[in-house]
Formats: C-alpha cells, structure tokens, sequence
C-alpha cells in the first residue's frame, strides 16, 4: 500500500490473498493508524472485485477506483514499490520488512523535496 500524497508505503505479510484476509488487513495496519482514506486506487485482483471488498469500502466511505484491465501504469506508483521491494526482499530476507520500509520512509522524494516519513510524521 502507498499513499499518493506522501508517498508512504506499508507491507503486510499474508499466507492468503482473500478478500476477507485483504479487507482485515487493510483495517487493522493501514485505516488503524492513518484513519479511513477518501479515495482508494486498486487493480482488477479478484480480492479487490469481491463483494466482500466492496461491502467494506461502503461501510468505511471510501470510493473505490479500478484500473483499467491489463494496464498496470494506472497504478504506476504502486506497481513500482512493489517491483523495488520485491527486489529489496530477495537481497535481504533475514530483516524482511523494517529495514525495507525504514529505507523507504527515509528516502527524500524529489518531487516532494522531503520524505515520507517527514510528511507523515512531522
């Protein structure tokens, strides 16, 4: 998951792909500590075209948007930390996901000209 507006990225570890596995996930590391976001960008994966999915969504108020079908760069921002930390995950799978995600939260985005971590957290 990343926020557009930060850049904040989080990692979840799932033995599962569900819906119900997604969506819990979902609201207990990301909606838990940075509150319900307005607006929600996926792809096509069967966990985020669900019933299941969608039913929370509503619940939480949140608009659901989609990518187009076979077009990944709707989601660019997304696909490319998931691609990088893939990478980052194979080369160091003894400290999984902290020092991954600590590197992430402190990299300058240049766009923003400050990191994620500053913009998240003052």
């Amino acid at each position: 998951m990343v926020d557009r507006t930060t850049r904040w990225p989080e990692v979840v570890p799932l033995s599962l792909t569900t819906s119900a596995e997604v969506a819990r996930m979902f609201v207990s590391s990301w909606v838990s500590r940075f509150g319900v976001s307005l607006d929600l960008t996926s792809d096509r994966g069967p966990q985020f075209m669900s019933v299941s999915w969608t039913a929370v969504a509503e619940n939480l108020k949140v608009n659901l948007h989609r990518t187009a079908t076979y077009h990944p760069e709707a989601n660019g921002l997304c696909e490319r930390f998931h691609r990088t930390i893939k990478v980052l995950l194979r080369a160091s799978l003894v400290r999984w996901v902290d020092g991954c995600l600590g590197s992430f939260w402190a990299c300058v985005q240049k766009d923003l000209e400050s990191s994620s971590a500053e913009l998240v957290l003052g």
